[in-house]
Parts: structure tokens; C-alpha cells; sequence
């Protein structure tokens, strides 16, 4: 007799790359924490202190996240995708995020625009898009 159990087929993620927008002021040097939203609310995984290694969330630089500096999120397994992701600026400094991509280990993407300024420990939540292959 042979049990067989499922382990899932869903998408894992791979990547995550964080652009700051390339306008006056737009970097910070405050925490940024992100939140990663799957189909079902009961899949999520976060970043905390998101950490590349480098002086991270510049304007004008995309922040590249692989590894262990996804923390909990590497290689998280998602029933299907991301479909929104909630950034938290832990601080004062304003930060303007452009975009986040999300990148799975089919190279497929999904992309999250942002463009907007965070203040004072705000949290906004972006919705993302799915593409299969990666662009």
C-alpha cells in the first residue's frame, strides 16, 4: 500500500526586484517591509527590513532580492500568483516606490506599479499583474 501526498504545484517565488523612483527625494534610509498577497489571503509571506546587501531603496536603483535575503518569501510556494503586495516604510523619510516585480521559478513575472509617496510609517497595498514568460 503507497500513500501519496500532495505537496502543491504552485509557483514559487525566485525573485523579488524593488524600483525606486528617480525623482528629488524619492530614495530613503528608513525600513521598508513588503507583504506578498496570494490568490487566498491565507498565502503570504513577508520581507522584513528587506535587505539586498547594498544601500537599497536609492532613487533611480531597482533593489534585486534573491536567496536569503527573501527571508521567509524564498521560494514560498503561492497556490497560483501574487496578486498584491503591501509596502510598509518604517519611518519618516518618505520613499517614492515606482514598481515591485516578482519573478517565479517558471520566469514567469508579476508586476506591481506603485508611484506614489510614502510618509510616516505608512503602509499602501498595489495590485499586481501576471505575465507568463518573463519580460
Amino acid at each position: 500500500s503507497f500513500c501519496f501526498l500532495s505537496l502543491g504545484h504552485g509557483l514559487k517565488l525566485t525573485e523579488v526586484q524593488v524600483r525606486t523612483d528617480d525623482i528629488s527625494y524619492a530614495g530613503t534610509d528608513n525600513s521598508v517591509d513588503l507583504h506578498f498577497y496570494g490568490h487566498e489571503s491565507s498565502h503570504t509571506c513577508g520581507m522584513f527590513s528587506a535587505d539586498s546587501g547594498y544601500n537599497d531603496w536609492e532613487a533611480g536603483d531597482i533593489n534585486i532580492f534573491r536567496g536569503s535575503n527573501l527571508q521567509g518569501c524564498y521560494y514560498y510556494s503561492f497556490d497560483e500568483v501574487v496578486e498584491r503586495v503591501e509596502l510598509h516604510l518604517d519611518g519618516s523619510n518618505g520613499w517614492h516606490p515606482d514598481w515591485v516585480r516578482i519573478i517565479y521559478d517558471d520566469h514567469s513575472v508579476s508586476e506591481c506599479d506603485a508611484g506614489f509617496w510614502l510618509d510616516d510609517s505608512a503602509y499602501a497595498t498595489i495590485s499586481c499583474t501576471h505575465y507568463k514568460k518573463r519580460i
